[in-house]
């Protein structure tokens, strides 16, 4: 491999291999020597991946997710205030704190290991998966600790609308998250958050609208 010893920000352009200088990348830089680019490292890594260590990388997303998800439900839920500054929270910080730690396992890899993702659908899979923990986790809190007493027709809104919520916008994000991979994979590119960031802020603005469409509803003794 050629290095440029003079050049150290270059490993940092890919995230997680600080150390690795993809020169073949820079089409400004020249050198008599073949240097390898991102895609080359890509396939490289690919290749030299068991199934079942990609299977090991599926389930420890899955088990990643479900804690962010478990995490994310009582930093979410800590917004919940009548006060101004608490509907504001609800509104802007809880979304986005929920739907960042929904696709934490899976953004994580596509990012910083792309090589470990066997394809595109577990990608969803996952991210749906954390969507309904997310979701289960959240109602088990509302009905039984917030509004222990608001009878079944509560728990049934609950269980209905809330998995909605919480699958759908975990969907919404993954299929940023999808397109993240898919230009690593099929392009050889190096990974980058800003071709997943639009939807992952689609899926904060869709909870956020849901959020502020419940704040108004209580308010007004609809629900």
């Amino acid at each position: 491999m050629a290095q440029l010893e003079d050049e150290p920000a270059l490993g940092a352009r890919f995230p997680g291999h600080e150390t690795e200088a993809f020169v073949g990348d820079e089409p400004g830089l020249s050198t008599s020597d073949p240097v390898p680019s991102y895609a080359g490292y890509y396939t490289s890594r690919r290749s030299s991946i068991r199934p079942s260590q990609r299977l090991a990388a599926m389930f420890g997303a899955l088990v990643l997710s479900g804690l962010a998800a478990i995490v994310g439900t009582f930093l979410g839920s800590g917004t919940r205030s009548a006060s101004v500054l608490g509907i504001i929270a609800v509104v802007t910080i809880g979304p986005t704190v929920e739907e960042v730690m929904k696709i934490a396992g899976i953004l994580y890899l596509a990012e910083r290991r792309p090589w470990l993702i066997p394809s595109w659908p577990w990608l969803v899979l996952i991210a749906a998966t954390s969507g309904f923990v997310f979701a289960a986790i959240e109602n088990l809190l509302y009905i039984n600790v917030y509004f222990p007493n608001e009878g079944a027709s509560f728990a049934t809104l609950r269980w209905t609308l809330g998995p909605a919520l919480h699958i759908s916008t975990a969907l919404i994000s993954s299929i940023g998250v999808v397109r993240m991979w898919t230009n690593t994979h099929e392009k050889g590119d190096t990974p980058t958050m800003a071709i997943a960031r639009p939807f992952l802020i689609a899926a904060v603005i869709v909870h956020a609208v849901y959020n502020l469409v419940a704040v108004l509803a209580e308010a007004f003794g609809l629900i």
